[in-house]
């Protein structure tokens, strides 16, 4: 019954296009905790200081701002839009071979992103749907342990390997989501 972001000492968010609410680029940090928020917003801007610390331009600008603050007011609707098709998505994939996303009983999901598990390696699976016009991808890039030297998450790295995020956005139409749904049908089989 609580906010995700309310609770914990800092909650971070992201603004980029594929992102929940889109403004471009940017983000947000909340925190009931006035001297952490102190902290954030000295190291936001480096203009105009008394002493010398690394700082950033970390600013958005009001035109994002704008667009950000216009996107929450249509958080609700963008979420119900993003049930509706993964609804649409259980429905019509239920039958194949792939693990789909669950949801644990008492929560509810808002499908930032709509991710299949395959059996096998996804590489080919992707390469051909991205190929025939669905812009499937990885969930993450890379997962962080791969960029190091002797580091081996078993589990994780099965779990990049099989899994993947397909197009799930509140403007998706019902032509797109056949289609994308024709196309996950003809590359399994």
């Amino acid at each position: 019954g609580q906010l995700v972001g309310g609770c914990g000492t800092i909650g971070v968010f992201s603004f980029y296009a594929t992102k929940m609410i889109c403004a471009g680029e940017g983000g947000m940090v909340i925190s009931h905790n006035s001297k952490l928020l102190k902290f954030i917003r000295d190291r936001r801007d480096y203009d105009h200081k008394e002493d010398l610390h690394v700082r950033f331009n970390y600013k958005m600008t009001d035109l994002q701002a704008g667009l950000g603050i216009t996107q929450l007011k249509k958080i609700k609707a963008f979420i119900q839009k993003r049930r509706q098709i993964a609804a649409f998505y259980n429905k019509h994939l239920n039958d194949l071979d792939v693990g789909l996303p669950k949801t644990r009983q008492g929560n509810e999901h808002i499908y930032f992103r709509y991710v299949i598990r395959l059996k096998k390696n996804c590489d080919r699976f992707l390469k051909n749907l991205q190929q025939n016009g669905v812009d499937a991808r990885r969930p993450v890039y890379k997962p962080i342990h791969m960029y190091f030297k002797n580091i081996y998450c078993p589990q994780t790295t099965e779990l990049y390997q099989k899994s993947i995020s397909i197009p799930i956005y509140p403007s998706l139409t019902q032509k797109q989501m056949h289609f994308i749904v024709k196309q996950l049908k003809k590359n399994l089989i």
